[in-house]
């Protein structure tokens, strides 16, 4: 269900259980997340008495409509920091604060993504993190914002549920991004103590937010905020809009097809049960289905959802700063604990240089950002260069920051949002 497309007119319960699920939160799951101890950051602003009970609004009956708590562009069509911030639903004051010292360092073209979305909440229970339908927020995970022990110490250090659902398989798939010959926007451990800067942890939050924000601009692209009626809550507008959906257009004209390729996503993000053909597949064989198709990302094959916040996340990184996203299906040997026992089956750095996936990301960024000239970009990108080595190594002239210690499953081998 997960992998496949999903068909426009979906019941409105079914789609939000795929949106959840699709960014990390399985019906289950995703009630684990307690919002009880979150509030307003800011204690004065418009809705500081409704933001916390609309964004843990846990069924129909209880979720808030357009009326007392709107998108954020039915309100403003150039929304700054300030505007923004009055929409930050938080756990503890510091993650409010770091929240807004990152905003502060983003790229101004990244300010307009949040017109789609009703609030951001940063919760100590939240991981991973998601965008939810049923209340038109973004949920963010603030293992990516802290920066001193006192502020590490206040979050949970629970591993992504899905963190067991690839063991039964032959490979994995690694990822990072690299810039100048080095990593970039590395994700770190749990146990991870290390003092950090703002400077460290911006490209992890922009990651993290051209993904979950991906989600949002695709069921409420732009141009779509004055055509949505206050008396309906999130879903109903979403679902009013749904032949106007990115994701939906994008898997009309071109779609991703692999049934190998949905097969291998649903064991490893649904956790369903691997078939024996998913158990005898190698990482140099999933490269040769994967290479051939239009993704960006082997979680692309999850839902038609995640694919298109994949391209638009990887497409932005690059633009925005100039970060090349490099993939790799890899062995998984007994007992590995150093990024030199992973032995690359097939690799690739800058797989939107591909024509097939180019043309399908500039469809994507383009309608989420129509202000942006995309065209002289795409033409400027190289064609993609694959790789090979063990992970450590990948190419040459890139340095890992694993290269000197052992690798976390949650810092490398599983950083989907």
């Amino acid at each position: 269900m997960f992998g496949k497309l999903i068909p426009q007119k979906i019941g409105f319960i079914a789609l939000t259980m795929v949106l959840l699920s699709a960014c990390g939160g399985n019906d289950d799951e995703s009630s684990n997340n307690t919002l009880a101890d979150a509030s307003s950051f800011k204690a004065l602003n418009t809705y500081n008495e409704t933001l916390a009970s609309c964004v843990s609004a846990e069924d129909s009956s209880s979720r808030c409509d357009l009326n007392t708590l709107p998108l954020i562009g039915m309100e403003v069509s150039d929304p700054g920091v300030d505007h923004i911030m009055d929409r930050v639903v938080v756990s503890h004051d510091w993650m409010g604060q770091r929240f807004s010292e990152v905003l502060n360092t983003l790229p101004e073209q990244m300010l307009p993504l949040f017109r789609a979305v009703t609030a951001i909440v940063i919760d100590s229970d939240i991981r991973p993190a998601y965008y939810s339908i049923a209340t038109g927020a973004i949920y963010l995970d603030p293992a990516f914002l802290w920066l001193n022990t006192e502020e590490h110490s206040t979050i949970n250090t629970k591993e992504d549920y899905r963190a067991g659902f690839d063991d039964p398989l032959a490979f994995r798939q690694v990822s990072r991004y690299v810039r100048n010959g080095s990593t970039f926007a590395d994700y770190p451990a749990l146990t991870d103590r290390h003092q950090r800067t703002i400077k460290d942890i911006t490209p992890l939050v922009a990651r993290m937010l051209l993904h979950e924000l991906g989600h949002a601009n695709d069921l409420f692209p732009p141009n779509s905020y004055d055509h949505l009626y206050p008396h309906q809550n999130v879903e109903q507008a979403a679902y009013d809009l749904s032949e106007q959906w990115v994701s939906n257009r994008l898997s009309n004209h071109k779609p991703l097809t692999s049934e190998t390729m949905f097969s291998l996503a649903g064991v490893i993000y649904n956790g369903s049960d691997p078939s024996f053909a998913d158990l005898e597949i190698v990482a140099s064989e999933v490269g040769d289905h994967f290479k051939h198709g239009g993704a960006a990302d082997q979680y692309a094959y999850y839902s038609q959802y995640e694919d298109t916040a994949m391209l638009f996340e990887t497409a932005m990184m690059k633009y925005l700063f100039n970060a090349d996203y490099e993939l790799a299906f890899v062995s998984t040997p007994d007992n590995a604990s150093h990024c030199d026992s992973y032995d690359i089956g097939w690799g690739v750095r800058n797989r939107i240089g591909d024509a097939q996936v180019k043309q399908r990301t500039l469809f994507v960024t383009q309608s989420m950002l129509p202000a942006e000239k995309f065209s002289d970009f795409f033409d400027s990108l190289f064609p993609p260069m694959e790789i090979s080595g063990d992970w450590c190594l990948g190419n040459e002239d890139v340095t890992d920051s694993a290269n000197t210690g052992t690798v976390s499953p949650y810092a490398t081998l599983r950083p989907y949002l």
